[in-house]
């Protein structure tokens, strides 16, 4: 299709205090799988900033549930399948 969106979030602390915002690019794909983008570059941002607990909000049910069954080797394994895929695309 080769259209492009930006959706984003935003970080709040134990307060609800701003932390942080941003915004990832994304193709016209399925719902599930921008949530999904968008929920995993949160959560990346987040541990970059030292953060290690973290309580997630999304109106994806089916999405929290699924990483909500995940370890957080699961996780770690998406990561770097991820940041692998990054490495390897020329620009």
């Amino acid at each position: 299709c080769g259209s492009r969106a930006a959706i984003g979030g935003v970080a709040r602390g134990p307060s609800s205090d701003w932390l942080f915002g941003f915004k990832v690019s994304v193709s016209f794909i399925d719902i599930f799988q921008i949530e999904a983008k968008v929920v995993f570059e949160g959560l990346r941002l987040a541990w970059n900033k030292g953060f290690r607990q973290v309580e997630l909000e999304s109106g994806n049910a089916l999405l929290i549930g699924r990483l909500a069954k995940m370890t957080s080797s699961d996780i770690e394994h998406l990561w770097f399948l991820r940041s692998r895929r990054m490495k390897s695309r020329s620009y």
